[in-house]
């Protein structure tokens, strides 16, 4: 029993492992505001993409638009001009 009452010295300072663990919790929030403001962009790119096909489709028909896509399909998405 006694064993588990002795005193032992810590491998590694407290002070160590405080400062390890809030760089760690900077470089966190620093990626996740990094991947936050990608996300943002890429639904900000998204929507403009969507806004645009429907205004293309309003303006040839879903018919005309449909075939357009299943042709630029075929053709391994390279449309000519």
């Amino acid at each position: 029993m006694k064993f588990f009452f002795q005193k032992h010295e810590k491998p590694i300072e407290d002070k160590y492992i405080i400062r390890f663990l809030i760089i760690v919790v900077i470089i966190l929030s620093l990626m996740a505001g990094f991947y936050h403001s990608a996300l943002i962009s890429e639904q900000r790119k998204y929507s403009k993409l969507e806004d645009l096909y429907v205004r293309v489709r309003n303006e040839l028909g879903r018919e005309e638009t449909q075939r357009l896509i299943d042709q630029s399909r075929e053709k391994g998405n390279v449309i000519d001009y």
